[in-house]
């Protein structure tokens, strides 16, 4: 009886924790990048451009609107 029970728990335990870890933010995959010939960054349609700019360039995030990640 007791074997079982500590079996339980520590099922319990390990799938409590399983749940109770965050899920891992949108990680940028590519680059904003300047139009041909023209101003700004863009990134294509469904993702926004955000900092940090590094040689001009920044990272592209999914969303349209929102807060860019830090």
């Amino acid at each position: 009886m007791k074997f079982s029970l500590v079996i339980f728990a520590t099922t319990l335990a390990f799938v409590s924790q399983t749940m109770g870890s965050p899920t891992p933010s949108t990680v940028a995959s590519f680059q904003c990048d300047p139009p041909a010939g023209g101003e700004g960054l863009v990134c294509p349609s469904g993702y926004r451009c955000c900092g940090p700019y590094v040689n001009g360039l920044g990272s592209c995030f999914a969303g349209e609107h929102g807060i860019c990640p830090l």
